[in-house]
């Protein structure tokens, strides 16, 4: 586990340790205080001449003052100038970071979609006896005494893992085109335009398509939202302090829990509202009364698709969407009331796509794991915290181009994998990072905690917890 962050910011140009940013700060306020002490030095040394005293003959007991203060207002220039080439130096080093990396972002992705049509039948050459050796390592594992769990675990949070799967989400098309007898040339072209959520937008498609015939896998249905009964109705909560503070605030996800939580902040027509969204529950294939599924998480994927198929799916949004739509509702907001958007996992694959839509007014987004590479949320503050070891961010895929508002945050959070399928993907881990977030002095992040004060005010707000279930739908 590392207490290191590392800030991609700049619409992706500047990638660097929270460290770098800091002294970047720091080496900005010495250049400025030393310029303007050699200025002050200046208006001193003038006036001294003005009033005929800068070297009266025994006014200074030998000392030449005019001459000191020359010095002091050279040294301090020099000062300045090294300070402020040092600060540039840095920014210029982590802005050459941030082409590095989306350098290697973009030769993965080129070799995904390469290795799935030129390279087609090497690579399932290949995967037919990993797939066979993976099987025979889960059967006979304990037998010889190999925890395959820890080993599973240590393979799903290996880097070339989290990288491949960031790349193939967009490969998968070149894939079934070139299986289906299409040119490479020609399936590289069509697939370069195809990226996770249009491929997610196929699998739905897909599934609709079965749902013509009785099949319910990955099928959309409408939703209910209603207040917790254990939520008090008029439940005061004090405004949250920084990002480690709303991390806190995200529901669990428990099944028979709330799923959503909105504080409200002022009255009237100065009411703001910040909503809380939770992960995925269940992970069954077939759609639940639990709407924070399987389904729903593959529809909120497909939610940054570019392919018009809104109109051919059951439902043109993800469950979790609509329902988090329907908690700002009930909980008082307009669509011109100002929206904080939070949310973990799939929940801040939701926070994305209403930061990203035009639904409702949100100002600023914060996501906690979730995988909103692909969600255009433009100049809107957004902020996105992602373990390096956590698989669930890189199944949206790689974005084509960082949004301009983005800020995103990384860190290891697992050394060692601890007991669970995903260590770092698990919220728990996910607070701890929101908690150095806070202790960090790097400006970029800092804007987040910010952003809240001034959002929030000083008074405390009405919480309200909300439930939400899947209407028409079997469990």
């Amino acid at each position: 586990m590392s207490d290191d962050l590392v800030i991609t910011s700049g619409g992706g140009t500047r990638v660097a340790s929270d460290d770098l940013l800091v002294e970047a700060v720091r080496l900005g306020a010495i250049a400025g205080s030393a310029a303007d002490w050699a200025a002050r030095a200046g208006v001193i040394g003038r006036g001294l001449a003005l009033v005929g005293l800068e070297a009266e003959p025994g006014a200074w007991n030998g000392l030449e003052p005019d001459r000191a203060l020359t010095r002091a207002g050279y040294f301090l220039d020099h000062a300045a100038d090294r300070a402020d080439r040092l600060r540039r130096d840095l920014v210029e080093a982590a802005e050459r970071y941030g082409e590095t990396e989306a350098r290697i972002a973009r030769l993965w992705d080129l070799g995904a979609r390469l290795g799935a049509t030129i390279f087609m039948p090497t690579v399932l050459g290949i995967a037919a006896p990993v797939v066979a050796a993976m099987t025979g390592v889960a059967v006979l594992g304990p037998v010889v005494g190999v925890d395959t769990a820890d080993l599973a675990r240590r393979v799903l949070a290996d880097p070339t893992t989290l990288r491949f799967v960031r790349a193939a989400g967009g490969a998968v098309d070149e894939l079934v085109l070139t299986s289906l007898g299409v040119p490479a040339p020609l399936a590289l072209l069509i697939g370069n335009r195809m990226r996770a959520p249009e491929n997610a937008s196929v699998i739905l498609l897909g599934a609709a398509a079965a749902g013509l015939v009785g099949s319910t896998t990955l099928v959309e249905g409408p939703v209910a939202v209603r207040r917790a009964d254990t939520a008090p109705a008029h439940r005061r909560t004090p405004p949250p302090a920084g990002v480690g503070e709303v991390s806190r605030r995200i529901p669990v996800a428990e099944e028979g829990t709330p799923q959503i939580v909105v504080e409200r902040y002022g009255e009237g027509d100065d009411a703001r509202f910040i909503a809380y969204i939770g992960g995925t529950v269940t992970f069954e294939r077939e759609p639940t009364t639990q709407p924070m599924d399987l389904t729903n998480a593959v529809a909120g994927v497909e939610e940054a698709s570019t392919l018009p198929v809104d109109a051919l799916l059951p439902e043109s949004t993800a469950a979790g969407e609509r329902a988090a739509l329907a908690a700002l509702e009930a909980a008082g907001a307009t669509a011109d009331s100002p929206v904080i958007v939070v949310g973990h996992s799939a929940g801040g694959t939701i926070a994305a796509a209403l930061a990203a839509g035009d639904e409702v007014n949100v100002v600023a987004g914060y996501s906690f794991g979730g995988p909103v590479g692909p969600f255009d949320t433009g100049d809107t503050p957004f902020l996105s915290v992602e373990h390096a070891d956590d698989l669930v961010p890189t199944l949206g895929g790689a974005a084509q181009e960082e949004p301009a508002g983005r800020v995103r945050v990384t860190r290891s959070a697992v050394g060692d994998p601890a007991d669970a399928p995903i260590p770092a993907h698990a919220l728990r881990a996910y607070r701890e990072t929101g908690a150095l977030i806070d202790a960090s002095d790097a400006p970029e992040v800092e804007q987040f905690t910010r952003i809240l004060t001034e959002f929030t005010g000083e008074d405390p707000g009405v919480r309200t917890e909300w439930r939400v279930e899947r209407v028409g739908a079997s469990g």
